[in-house]
């Protein structure tokens, strides 16, 4: 936004408050809904929205807009992640012993942080490789297969009956 769009810092970091202030409701709405669905849906659903609101990126103009261009697509991206990380923990933790619920806490966490510093690597790379005014559009397109993968990865993940424990 600040290379290809000319915003300052400041207005950058306000351009993406959309995402980010839709998140916490949205998370709110998405741990009442898990009560009421599976936890595996509400994922799937969840990282459709923020594969939507990437490949919506990938293919804005280069000259678009705040308001006709990146507004709705930051608030796709927000309403997934909202109703992803209900669904995360619940899933993660459910099934778990008590004695058990803190490693496997942590271990959701660590994940998340391991796989977001992938997430920005990956995307990087990709800008560093192609620079150019469709270099944005190009990581926007790898956000968007890698939130897609997720998207099957859940899928599949979720379709298998869950093993007992013994």
């Amino acid at each position: 936004m600040q290379q290809q769009l000319g915003y300052t810092p400041t207005e950058t970091g306000l351009a993406w408050l959309a995402t980010t202030a839709t998140i916490l409701p949205t998370a709110m709405i998405g741990a009442r809904m898990a009560t009421r669905m599976n936890v595996g849906w509400l994922m799937i659903i969840g990282l459709s929205f923020f594969t939507f609101g990437a490949v919506w990126l990938a293919r804005i103009p280069a000259d678009a807009g705040y308001l006709d261009g990146l507004l709705l697509p930051f608030l796709c991206a927000g309403i997934g992640f909202g109703l992803c990380e209900p669904a995360i923990q619940i899933g993660a933790l459910t099934g778990v012993a008590h004695s058990d619920a803190g490693l496997a806490s942590g271990l959701v966490e660590t994940t998340r942080e391991v796989g977001g510093a992938t997430g920005v690597a990956a995307v990087s790379t990709v800008l560093v490789m192609n620079s150019g005014l469709d270099s944005f559009h190009i990581a926007f397109a790898a956000i968007g297969v890698l939130t897609l993968l997720s998207v099957i990865t859940a899928a599949v993940g979720f379709a298998r009956p869950a093993r007992q424990r013994t």
